[in-house]
């Protein structure tokens, strides 16, 4: 899986969205949003709207899957979710942790994922945009791999996987 434009990050001279609950203008705080951020902060992984649409309507809920891709998205624009790929185009989505945007290091064989620090990438994308006169500048970085799990054959054998 790798990361999306709901991954972005921004220079210090974009704003910030307004607000402690980071929502845009225009943006309700809905019975069916609160519903998919509860669902989403229930599960930390990501996961996919279709499985995300049916543990809430196994929870009760009475909310369409369109609904939930429409506040997946939003969720995501706002801050509070981060959205990731996998190999075959389907969006997975989880709830954000942190206020700060996250870079994460996925292994492409069984989607474990973990948040990896990038001070140096955020600075060179921020130098490089001021320098070439650029405001408002977002970047997205894809960080892929195959994980020690996946790597290292259980049963001395080696992994098929490869």
């Amino acid at each position: 899986m790798t990361d999306t434009k709901n991954q972005t990050a921004q220079c210090s001279d974009a704003p910030a969205p307004p607000g402690s609950s980071r929502e845009k203008p225009g943006q309700r705080n809905t019975r069916q949003r609160r519903a998919v951020l509860a669902a989403l902060a229930e599960h930390p992984e990501f996961t996919s709207a279709q499985a995300l649409h049916q543990r809430l309507r196994a929870q009760g809920q009475h909310i369409g899957l369109t609904t939930v891709y429409r506040t997946l998205y939003a969720l995501a624009d706002a801050g509070l979710a981060d959205s990731v790929r996998d190999e075959s185009g389907r969006q997975h989505f989880r709830a954000r942790p942190t206020a700060e945007h996250q870079h994460y290091l996925r292994c492409r064989h069984c989607g474990f994922n973990i948040p990896v620090a990038s001070p140096a990438l955020e600075r060179w994308a921020c130098t490089t945009a001021r320098e070439l006169g650029f405001t408002q500048v977002e970047h997205v970085v894809e960080l892929t791999g195959v994980c020690p799990r996946c790597e290292t054959p259980t049963d001395g054998r080696a992994t098929a996987r490869e």
